[in-house]
This record gives structure tokens, sequence and C-alpha cells, in this order.
């Protein structure tokens, strides 16, 4: 099936996402670092979202930990800070990740690399999913509670416009 975009009304409003029961493998069982093929925890996961009526679905490690969504990392910011799960948790390290890492280096914004629990997300100032597919897409409510103001944020839209701004030099297309 061809890729599907993200809508532009998700960019305008957010998505709203659950935390879900639904463990991805553990990470002594499949090395995070590798992309594989068996999707079922991350199918389960999306048709448990879906019955919740949400957007999508945040993973939990054994623990309680949140680490990713289906397809894409996760990050939260607090006071002015961009707070992502650490791979060592068993999570893919994305390519975007990456890059809105060393854009917050750039834009002089605080990046830290710590555990999410469920309280944190929930009394978060701001929410964002990163992928190859969505780039930088706020997170507006999290199982229910609304995250912030209930609208993308000032962080999460600057993040965004960076990303792209980032990726349109990169090919080509910033230059005057």
């Amino acid at each position: 099936r061809p890729v599907e975009l993200p809508p532009p009304s998700h960019y305008r409003h957010g998505l709203r996402v659950a935390i879900v029961p639904t463990r991805k493998f553990s990470v002594n069982m499949i090395d995070p670092r590798t992309k594989y093929s068996a999707r079922l925890s991350s199918v389960l996961a999306i048709a448990e979202a879906q019955l919740r009526g949400v957007d999508e679905a945040l993973f939990m490690d054994a623990l309680g930990v949140v680490t990713e969504s289906t397809a894409s990392n996760f990050c939260i910011v607090k006071r002015g800070a961009l707070i992502t799960p650490p791979c060592w948790l068993g999570l893919l390290r994305g390519i975007t990740r990456d890059v809105i890492e060393e854009l917050t280096g750039a834009l002089r914004l605080p990046f830290q690399e710590i555990p999410l629990t469920r309280h944190e997300i929930y009394n978060a100032d701001e929410a964002f999913l990163t992928s190859t597919i969505k780039e930088v897409l706020a997170v507006t409510r999290v199982d229910g509670r609304v995250i912030g103001t209930g609208r993308p944020g000032p962080l999460t839209r600057r993040m965004h416009r960076a990303f792209r701004a980032l990726i349109a030099k990169e090919l080509g297309h910033g230059r005057r």
C-alpha cells in the first residue's frame, strides 16, 4: 500500500494517542537497532488505539515506562527542554529523532534522554512524535488528558519549521 501522509488537520490540531498494554519485543529478544518485519505488536496496538477512538498508540516497556509509538519516536517538552526516552530502553533510534537532537543543539534548546512515566507525559507542556513520514507531529491528548493547551505548542511548531527548513536546505531548495 502507498504511504499515507498525515492530513494537514493533524498538524493544525495534533494527535490523540493512548498508552496501550501491548508490548513490543523485549530488548532481550530483538536488537532495537534492527528494523524487523514482525509487526504484530504494532498491529495490535493500532487496533487498541482504534477501539479507543484515538489516532495512535504509545508502547510501554515491562516496567511501565513509555517508549515509542507504533512507527515513531516520542518526545515531550517540559520547561523548555525536549525530553525523549533513551534508546537503551529498547526503542529504535530513528533518523528523524537524531535530526531533532541535532536541531536542539543548533537552536540552543536542552535535550534530555530519560525514561518517561505516564505522570510525566500527562503533565508535559507539549508532546510530539517524530518520523520520516510524520516529521514532527504534535500530540495534544494522551489517554483523554489534554497536553499543554490542547493545541500544538510553540516548541513543537518551532521544531517542525526547523526540520522542514533543514530538509529544504539538504535538498537544495533553500538556495537563493
